[in-house]
């Protein structure tokens, strides 16, 4: 078994009643059939709580305003407390960690919901390395898997992750020229033509190639007007997403109304203001891109939709950085990694921890003619 995590993986350590927010909060934590066989056999007064606070039929915990039924006022858990660690179902013992299962390979992330783990991320400015191990192991099998494109969507990202982290070129160009890169790969899956992607990643190493697609993405720059009627309209479209935290579109609703009913010269000015005075945001759009592309796109292997994968990761990144934007314009042209962690772990909680929307959102970006290459680079290139 092939085991890859982030060297950032083993910085993690949760602070409890220390976080700034908790994860037993905003959403239903689904039991695994082999602990709720642990709570019906658990005796005493906190085994009759146990089970009189557990919705038996969705196999979740119960909930009050929000919170679960066992998180206490101290924000800790009294499962934790009465049971040790062995009484954690599946979903609490392995948040914030995140698991890709492959044919004999599974890599292993932290997820952006979690404050710390957002802290971690995009806290440092260093190039982001990914470990592999070797486990000893019975060797697994998957019906049906697609081996070979699985090989060519891991080679294919390997390139996106090292043009991700080049420096040497602006971030808005790194995202844009592997938006292009996965839209050439998506046509050769279509096609069935997967054995051509070791060429097209070739294709797209050679530094004339790479000069010749900055120029077209020039192309689609100084069209801010059309931005933002695009941008606005995106985040419009998140209200198809189910709301799991109702401050959330409070917050989008309020970046839109700050940013885009001023006027196309006042925006401009304003966001080469932010560009110019943030000197890190480059590296967090790269971080958040990593982070993306690393977590989802060689989940492509099931669906072969690759190119869905990509443009989430851009659409995403494009989303954080202009509500970055609206809180630095809201608190005095002043943004601190505390605004930016919250940011990104409040939208991180409502995309990443429902399938539904989830599984919108894929849908979205692959039918929704909003969602387009053109449109995508519209408002990334401005």
């Amino acid at each position: 078994m092939q085991i890859t995590y982030p060297d950032y993986y083993k910085k993690f350590s949760c602070v409890a009643d220390q976080c700034v927010d908790t994860c037993c909060a905003g959403w239903s934590i689904v039991i695994d059939e082999g602990t709720l066989k642990k709570y019906r056999a658990v005796k005493g007064k906190f085994g009759k709580r146990l089970r009189r606070k557990i919705h038996w039929r969705d196999k979740t915990f119960c909930q009050r305003e929000g919170r679960c039924a066992f998180l206490n006022e101290k924000n800790l858990c009294d499962i934790y407390t009465n049971l040790g660690e062995k009484g954690f179902c599946d979903t609490c013992r392995r948040y914030p960690r995140h698991i890709e299962e492959f044919e004999n390979v599974r890599e292993i992330s932290l997820s952006l919901s979690c404050p710390e783990v957002a802290k971690i991320i995009l806290g440092c400015d260093k190039r982001v390395e990914f470990i592999t191990t070797e486990q000893e192991g019975r060797e697994e099998t998957y019906e049906d898997f697609n081996f070979f494109l699985f090989d060519k969507l891991m080679y294919s990202r390997s390139f996106i992750l090292d043009l991700l982290q080049n420096r040497e070129h602006s971030i808005e160009h790194r995202m844009g020229i592997a938006l292009g890169f996965t839209h050439d790969l998506q046509r050769r899956i279509r096609n069935q033509e997967i054995f051509q992607i070791d060429e097209l990643v070739e294709k797209y190493k050679k530094p004339e190639a790479i000069k010749v697609i900055e120029t077209k993405l020039k192309g689609y720059q100084n069209k801010t007007k059309k931005k933002i009627i695009l941008i606005d309209e995106m985040m419009v479209a998140l209200n198809r997403l189910e709301v799991l935290n109702q401050e959330f579109p409070k917050m989008v609703c309020e970046a839109r109304r700050s940013l885009y009913e001023q006027g196309d010269a006042w925006y401009e000015a304003t966001l080469k203001t932010f560009q110019k005075e943030v000197t890190s945001y480059p590296v967090i759009l790269e971080q958040l891109m990593v982070y993306f592309v690393f977590t989802y796109f060689c989940g492509a292997v099931y669906d072969e939709n690759a190119y869905t994968k990509m443009k989430m990761a851009v659409l995403s990144t494009i989303f954080l950085k202009e509500w970055m934007l609206a809180s630095w314009t809201k608190n005095e042209k002043q943004l601190s990694l505390s605004q930016i962690v919250k940011i990104s772990y409040s939208y991180s909680r409502e995309l990443e921890h429902s399938d539904l929307n989830l599984n919108a959102m894929e849908k979205m970006l692959r039918k929704d003619e909003l969602f387009s290459m053109e449109n995508l680079l519209t408002v990334l290139m401005n």
